[in-house]
């Protein structure tokens, strides 16, 4: 007779981001017992503000896109993409991409949308419990014991079938595993705040994102996240970011916009609103993000992994083969799945593409360069 404690959940979701957040409220919904375990409390401040299109399936797929709608986020219809004098744009909308049903999306800022996503999941069955801190997963044959601190700082654990790790850079399973695989061609340094007084577009294209080009192959978003304030950062390769002297965040990110003309005439009149931050580290990748046979877990795909369309094994995979741990270079299957002892599917990336399976063309129209959000709860990996 077996000795192991009994489950106390189907589910276990580490992390309560978009990713965490849609895959605990897909699960809820579907009926599963599933509890999931954030270290912060919400609201919280997150970069990565500007959705991309296909996020409306999702969001409609767990029953969240009308409060989204009614929080009157910004509306983005596209990207302008130009050059760093300044001197060339071109405006992508998004409406003229006939794969995506419904082009129309937002500029959200995180703390506001993530909580909202957060609470959707509490509303729909799912047990959130904010300022409890994963410390580890113990795997077994019937299941996974995960041991976390709770929001008093005491030790406890829960037993659940399957575990979704949806911690972001903290990869607590990625690094548990050994699983993690950093992206030296993808090492960059981003630094952002939020400003007041920078003009934007009028009519449709008010809420468009602009990416500006520098020589350096860095490059600058410009996010309308309200009314009043817009997103502005820099993403520098870690190349060109060693180039510079070095510097206070706050100077290094004047400096380039200074020596960044299309954008030190968007910023001429601009206001700092909030600090400057710094992040760094966000593009890696990892040797599988999904096992099954004894013991269950799943990894959603990192914005900036360059695997993020890998597809999760599951049995209308015809990669799929018991005890698999690693996922094959292919479309996504977008047919949602209910997870059990022997696989579970994750959710898409926490701040990277967004939607189900898309064509080429639909990726190459969408594709943008800033760090954003994806909730997603299908068996396909932002």
């Amino acid at each position: 007779m077996s000795t192991t404690r009994p489950h106390e959940f189907d589910v276990a979701v580490i992390g309560g981001g978009p990713a965490g957040a849609t895959t605990a409220c897909r699960l809820a919904r579907a009926g599963r017992r599933v509890i999931l375990l954030e270290r912060d409390r919400f609201p919280r401040f997150h970069v990565g503000e500007s959705l991309l299109a296909t996020v409306n399936d999702v969001l409609e797929e767990i029953g969240a896109a009308d409060l989204v709608r009614a929080r009157g986020f910004p509306v983005k219809w596209g990207a302008t993409f130009g050059t760093g004098d300044g001197t060339f744009e071109r405006f992508a909308d998004f409406s003229v991409a006939p794969e995506v049903r419904t082009p129309q999306t937002w500029q959200v800022p995180r703390a506001e949308f993530d909580e909202l996503l957060l609470r959707h999941a509490a509303a729909s069955g799912a047990d959130v419990r904010e300022g409890h801190r994963v410390l580890d997963v113990a795997f077994d044959g019937d299941g996974a014991t995960v041991a976390f601190r709770d929001a008093a700082d005491c030790p406890s654990e829960v037993r659940v079938a399957a575990v979704v790790d949806a911690s972001g850079r903290v990869g607590l399973l990625a690094r548990k595993l050994d699983l993690r695989v950093d992206e030296p061609g993808l090492d960059n340094i981003a630094v952002f705040a939020h400003y007041s007084g920078v003009p934007r577009a009028e009519g449709r294209r008010a809420g468009e994102i602009r990416i500006v080009a520098r020589e350096d192959l860095g490059w600058f978003w410009l996010i309308p996240i309200s009314e009043a304030l817009m997103s502005v950062g820099v993403v520098l390769p870690r190349a060109a970011y060693d180039a510079l002297p070095r510097m206070a965040p706050e100077a290094l990110l004047e400096h380039t916009i200074r020596e960044t003309p299309g954008v030190a005439r968007l910023m001429s009149a601009a206001r700092r609103e909030w600090p400057v931050r710094v992040e760094k580290d966000f593009s890696f990748g990892a040797r599988a993000y999904a096992g099954t046979a004894s013991w269950s877990w799943a990894m959603p795909a990192h914005s900036s992994t360059r695997s993020s369309r890998r597809a999760w094994p599951s049995r209308s995979n015809p990669a799929w083969r018991p005890g698999a741990h690693s996922m094959p270079r292919s479309d996504p299957v977008t047919s949602p799945r209910a997870p059990s002892r022997s696989s579970i599917a994750g959710s898409g990336s926490a701040t990277g593409r967004s939607g189900a399976s898309s064509s080429p063309s639909t990726r190459r129209a969408f594709a943008s360069c800033s760090s954003r959000p994806c909730p997603h709860a299908r068996s396909s990996a932002p």
